[in-house]
């Protein structure tokens, strides 16, 4: 049984879900039904994103995210976790990517997770290594939830960007965020950007969010040329790259690769 109440993306009426077929419907007649593969698309028609990466890439950016090679990161993530999701009957992931990431985290079985996706095959890659989750192929501009209605909120695998999140959490909800520091990847960047130059970290935040925790996490990984583009594939710095650059980091290995993440615990005021 849902905790969360729902929001009719086309209409914004509450949604209700029917017991037998587990599909969501409104009031004004508009009907969300789960999908074969196992998540629901919770969008008005045609405003899901179609764009994906390809299968090969999503199998290298699971393996590489899960591995143990990432074990600091995970570590630090269930940590963290832990304490926040005392005392909370469900967790949003409003930008879930592939659920690579979310799949890590250790949280109480009795906990609804609820994670959305803006790729097709994302969707179902988050609903077939998560089937205990609710999985949503929507848009994080205009999410499917009315207000207040989340005392916990994670965000892994994406930006903070506009008012959506902060409507959604309840007041003195909290938000556990995972950025990229000053130096994340900086061997990578510096093959793109030979002139970059290190800044402090900074966060611009909507004025209802308050940081009250960040937490430094750097350790650095000896990783392929291949390994090395997928995990640039995960940052906002990949756009840079244009196709002759990353046949270029494919073809070398890199010895110290410096990952440097910022983990932050933010209150909705």
């Amino acid at each position: 049984m849902n905790s969360v109440q729902f929001q009719c993306p086309v209409c914004q009426s509450e949604l209700r879900q029917h017991l037998a077929s587990r599909g969501f419907y409104c009031a004004n007649k508009h009907h969300f039904d789960r999908q074969e593969d196992g998540y629901w698309l919770l969008a008005k028609p045609k405003s899901a994103a179609v764009h994906a990466l390809s299968r090969q890439a999503l199998r290298a950016r699971r393996f590489l995210l899960q591995s143990e090679l990432m074990a600091p990161l995970h570590q630090a993530l269930n940590l963290k976790l832990t304490r926040l999701a005392e005392n909370c009957e469900a967790v949003l992931d409003p930008n879930a990517g592939d659920g690579a990431l979310q799949q890590m985290l250790q949280l109480p079985e009795e906990l609804q997770r609820l994670l959305i996706c803006d790729a097709q095959n994302a969707a179902f890659a988050a609903a077939k290594a998560l089937p205990e989750a609710q999985v949503f192929l929507s848009v994080a501009k205009r999410l499917p939830f009315a207000d207040a209605q989340f005392s916990l909120v994670t965000l892994l695998d994406g930006q903070l960007k506009g008012k959506e999140i902060p409507r959604v959490m309840k007041p003195g909800a909290h938000l556990m965020m995972l950025a990229p520091g000053p130096r994340h990847l900086w061997q990578l960047r510096k093959q793109l950007n030979a002139d970059l130059k290190q800044r402090e970290f900074s966060i611009s935040l909507p004025a209802e969010l308050t940081v009250l925790e960040t937490e430094s996490l750097s350790f650095s990984l000896d990783v392929s040329g291949e390994q090395a583009l997928t995990l640039l594939e995960t940052t906002p710095y990949a756009w840079r790259a244009g196709e002759k650059q990353k046949r270029s980091i494919a073809g070398r290995a890199i010895k110290g690769l410096e990952l440097d993440y910022r983990l932050l615990v933010i209150k909705r005021n």
